[in-house]
This record gives C-alpha cells, sequence and structure tokens, in this order.
C-alpha cells in the first residue's frame, strides 16, 4: 500500500471515529430533546389540571356570590365569570384527557367525568335559583358543598398521579441522559484508543518505507550522478565534433558555390552554342533545300542535253540526206549536161551547206555529248553534295539535340547545385543549433549534477529525521 494510501486510510478511520460518537451524540440529543419534549407535555397537563382545579375552587367562589349578590349588574357579572370558570374548568379537563398520559391518570379523568358533570349542574342551578328562588337556593347550597367535597379528592388523586408520572418520567431521562453519557465517554475512549494506535502503526510503517525510500532516492541519485558525468563527456565530445562539421560544411559550402558560379558559366555557355546549332542546323536546312533543287536543275539541264543530241541528231540525219541529195541532184546536173549545169551549181552549194551542216552537226553533238556527260557528272556530284548537307544537316540536328540536352543538363545540374548548396547551408545551420544545443545540454547537465548533489543533501536530512 502506497503512503498516500495508507495516509488516506489513517483519516478515513480517523473521520468514522470521529462519525461515530459525534452519531451517538446526534442520537442522544435526539432522544432527550424527544424526552424533554415529553416532560413539557406533562408539565402542560400538570398546568391545565392546576387550572382546573382553580376553576374547581372558582365555580363554588361564583356560586356564593351569586346567593350575596343583590345588584342586577354583579348577577350579570357573576353569570359572565361562572361561564367563562365551566368553559375553562371543561377544556382543561377535555385536553387532558386528549394529550399522551399514562393509562392510569386517563382512567382517572375519566372517572371524573361524572362528578364534575353533577357538580357543574348543581351549579348552575344554584345560581339560576339564586334569583327566582334563594331560598331553594340556599337548600340546594348543602348538596353542592358535598359535590365540591367529594370532587376535591379525585382532584386531589388526579394532580398526584399525574406529578408521579413526571417524576417518573423525569428519573427515566436522567438514567438516559446518564447512560448516553456514558456510551459516549466509552465510545469517544475506544475511538481515540484505535486512533492512536493507528497512528502509531501507520507511523512505524512510513518511517520503515521513507528509509528504504531515501536508500533507493540515494542510489538513484548517485547513477544520475554518473549518468550526468557521462553525459556531459558525450556533450562535449559531441560539441568538439560539430564545430569539426561545422567548419567542414562551411568549407564544402563554398566549393559548392564556386562549383554553381562555374556551371552557371557552363550553362551560360551551353545556351549560346545551342543558339548557334540552332541556327547552323536552319542554315544548313536551307542548304540542302537549294542542293535539292540544284539536283533538280541539273537533272533537268542532262535531259535538256539528251534531247539536244537527239535534235542534233536528227539535223545531222537531215545533213546526210541533204548530201545524198545533193549529190543525185549533180549526178543529174552532169546527166542533163548545160541546161544542168545551173542545178548543178545550186546542188554543189546545197551539198555544202549539207556539209558545214553535218560538221557543225558532229561539232555540236561533241559539244553536246562533252555537256551531257558534264551535267551527268555535276548531277552526280550534286546528289553526292546534297547527300553531304542532307548528313550535315542530320548531324546539325543531332549536335544541336545534344547541345540542348547539354544545356538542359546544365540547368539541372545548376538547379541541384543550389538545392545541395541550400541542403549545406541548412546543415551548417543544424549543426550550429546542434552546437548550441550540445552547449545547452552541458548546462542542462551541470545543472543536473547541481540538482542531484542537492538531492542528497536532502536525502541526508531525510535520513537525520527518520532517526530523530
Amino acid at each position: 500500500m502506497t503512503i498516500s494510501a495508507r495516509i488516506f486510510s489513517l483519516t478515513a478511520l480517523a473521520v468514522v471515529l470521529f462519525l461515530i460518537p459525534a452519531g451517538l451524540g446526534l442520537w442522544a440529543i435526539s432522544a432527550l430533546r424527544s424526552g424533554q419534549e415529553g416532560m413539557l407535555e406533562d408539565g402542560s397537563v400538570i398546568r391545565r389540571h392546576m387550572v382546573a382545579d382553580m376553576m374547581h375552587d372558582g365555580l363554588r367562589a361564583d356560586v356564593l356570590r351569586h346567593l350575596v349578590e343583590q345588584s342586577a349588574t354583579g348577577r350579570v357579572d357573576a353569570d359572565k365569570e361562572l361561564d367563562e370558570h365551566i368553559a375553562l374548568f371543561e377544556k382543561s379537563i377535555h385536553d387532558n384527557a386528549q394529550a399522551a398520559i399514562s393509562p392510569a391518570a386517563r382512567q382517572a379523568l375519566k372517572d371524573v367525568e361524572t362528578p364534575l358533570v353533577t357538580y357543574i349542574a348543581n351549579a348552575k342551578r344554584i345560581c339560576g335559583l339564586s334569583v327566582s328562588n334563594p331560598v331553594e337556593a340556599y337548600a340546594a347550597l348543602e348538596d353542592f358543598q358535598k359535590d365540591f367535597a367529594a370532587l376535591e379528592p379525585v382532584m386531589t388523586a388526579i394532580g398526584d398521579t399525574l406529578e408521579q408520572e413526571l417524576q417518573r418520567k423525569r428519573q427515566i431521562e436522567l438514567d438516559r441522559a446518564t447512560s448516553m453519557r456514558l456510551v459516549f465517554v466509552i465510545t469517544a475512549g475506544l475511538s481515540v484508543t484505535v486512533l492512536v494506535l493507528a497512528g502509531v502503526l501507520l507511523s512505524t510503517r512510513l518511517n520503515r518505507q521513507l528509509r528504504r525510500l531515501g536508500d533507493e532516492l540515494d542510489t538513484c541519485a548517485n547513477r544520475t550522478n554518473a549518468a550526468a558525468n557521462t553525459v556531459a563527456d558525450g556533450a562535449e565530445v559531441l560539441a568538439q565534433g560539430t564545430s569539426r562539421t561545422a567548419a567542414a560544411l562551411e568549407e564544402t559550402s563554398s566549393s559548392l558555390q564556386e562549383m554553381s558560379t562555374l556551371i552557371r558559366h557552363a550553362s551560360t555557355h551551353a545556351r549560346r552554342a545551342n543558339t548557334v546549332a540552332e541556327e547552323a542546323r536552319g542554315n544548313g536546312e536551307v542548304s540542302e533545300r537549294s542542293m535539292a533543287e540544284l539536283a533538280k536543275a541539273m537533272s533537268t539541264i542532262s535531259a535538256n542535253a539528251d534531247q539536244a543530241g537527239l535534235i542534233i541528231k536528227t539535223i545531222n540525219e537531215i545533213a546526210f540526206e541533204t548530201n545524198l541529195l545533193a549529190l543525185n541532184a549533180a549526178v543529174e546536173a552532169s546527166h542533163a549536161g548545160e541546161a544542168g549545169k545551173g542545178f548543178s551549181v545550186v546542188a554543189s552549194e546545197i551539198r555544202s551547206l549539207a556539209r558545214r551542216a553535218g560538221e557543225a552537226a558532229r561539232t555540236t553533238t561533241d559539244l553536246l555529248a562533252h555537256n551531257t556527260s558534264s551535267a551527268q557528272t555535276g548531277v552526280l556530284l550534286a546528289e553526292r553534295v546534297h547527300e553531304a548537307v542532307g548528313k550535315m544537316g542530320g548531324s546539325s540536328r543531332t549536335l544541336s539535340e545534344l547541345v540542348a540536352e547539354m544545356a538542359g543538363s546544365a540547368q539541372q545540374v545548376t538547379v541541384g547545385i543550389d538545392q545541395i548548396t541550400q541542403a549545406v547551408t541548412q546543415m551548417d545551420s543544424d549543426t550550429q543549433a546542434n552546437s548550441s544545443a550540445a552547449s545547452n545540454t552541458t548546462d542542462v547537465v551541470n545543472g543536473l549534477t547541481a540538482q542531484s548533489q542537492a538531492l542528497s543533501t536532502l536525502l541526508g536530512d531525510l535520513r537525520r529525521m527518520i532517526s530523530a
């Protein structure tokens, strides 16, 4: 059971032990109050009986007053007092009969009812006769005195009975109060005794537990002190390592910043090279289209040369046939003699023209053959140049794509270097924070060591207090 539970149990026991006498006291007070109320009621009964006894004497005085009263006013007052006394007499007897009284007193009150009725009736009759027939009233006075004398011991007996009843109840209440006082004293004594024993037992067990707790706390304080020293050493090593790491990170950050500057320059140059490559690719595409048009033109020239060769061949054939016709004409002119001389001259000129035309056709054929050969050579060269220009365009596009990829890679590398620089900067900041935290840890450990020493001092005080 824990210390707090034991203290709580002792407190609960003290409360219970306090509540028991308190409950008994409240019960005793309630019982005494009930008895006091009963005694007050009995006192009221006796007081009413005394009033009734006085009214018993008062009725006789009223009767005697009626007998001696001569004036009408006095008789009226006497009648009024008689009625009041009779009413008070009857009310007192009736209220006592309804009160909480003993059976003997109740029976005595019941026995007085008949003499009381007779006594009151005779009193009224005498008072009435005192006006109408005084002689008869005086004659009835003797019987009235007998009724008074007969009622006197009964009223006295009732008073004695009620007085005895009151004395009996008073003695009962006194005995009850004495018994309750004795029970209360015994209960309070037992409660105090139990509470003292429980306190002594709890104190003994608490001292034992506190001693054990003090030993354990002492051990924990020593361990805490050792752990604090270990943590202090580790914090110092961590602070030194953090300082070295911070210096290395600072150098790394400077190197990364220089690399970032160089890579930015390389990225700028790569973007410029990409622009130049794009322009070269555009120029290569224009050259490729121009060479394609040139090859097409050379093909057209070669085709036209072939057609011209065909035309010259046709002209050569016409010249050959013309020469044959001129030769035939010359033969026919020679056969014709003088008549054919002019025709022979014309045929000779035609033959000369046909010969020159054939020579010109042959010369032209040779030139066209040479031109055709040159055109075919030019077409082949144009096709080769077009192919080379196409390959150059493809190489330019490939080079442009490579340069673009290099520029993109350089940009990505720049972004990566920036991110690394930021990370290194953050690491540097974190390292500085770790260094500060290590310094704070050292301070905390020093404070913990001081607290451990203070705890050891307090434990010594606790042991001395427990021993005392």
